[in-house]
């Protein structure tokens, strides 16, 4: 939220020195073994991953493609349910969305991202809240 933020106000350099230098602290290689013992750290590291380009947008979206390719990736094992790794990751993309690309279709492109958040998500996960507060801003239904 805070690369969206700050994004938002012209800040964009601030917002990605902020994640490399959390990134310089992951280990992609780790993350196997590490879903392997329930480690939900994981998930968040693939996230500042897919927000700086090192983590590839299919890695974030196929597990969680249906409930099955959710079961069969390995993230089932963190402890978090597929609606809500759902709702998680489509929030956080929406918000990527709305500061990245070409200008000219950012606005659709955050809408769909709020919907999708919307349609899949739950009422009492923190980012299905969010999308509420923000769907007028998306100009979503």
């Amino acid at each position: 939220m805070l690369y969206w933020y700050l994004a938002r106000r012209g800040k964009l350099d601030q917002a990605k020195a902020y994640l490399e230098e959390r990134w310089r602290g992951i280990n992609p290689a780790s993350w196997p073994a590490r879903l392997g013992q329930g480690d939900t750290q994981v998930w968040r590291e693939r996230l500042i991953g897919y927000y700086l380009g090192s983590v590839p947008r299919d890695e974030i979206f196929t597990p969680l493609r249906s409930p099955e390719a959710f079961e069969a990736s390995g993230l089932s094992r963190i402890g978090l349910e597929y609606e809500d790794m759902y709702c998680e990751a489509y929030f956080y993309h929406a918000l990527l969305q709305a500061v990245t690309g070409d200008p000219a279709t950012r606005s659709a492109r955050f809408a769909q991202a709020i919907q999708d958040v919307l349609e899949k998500g739950r009422g009492n996960y923190f980012e299905y809240l969010m999308a509420l507060y923000l769907r007028p801003q998306a100009g979503s239904r």
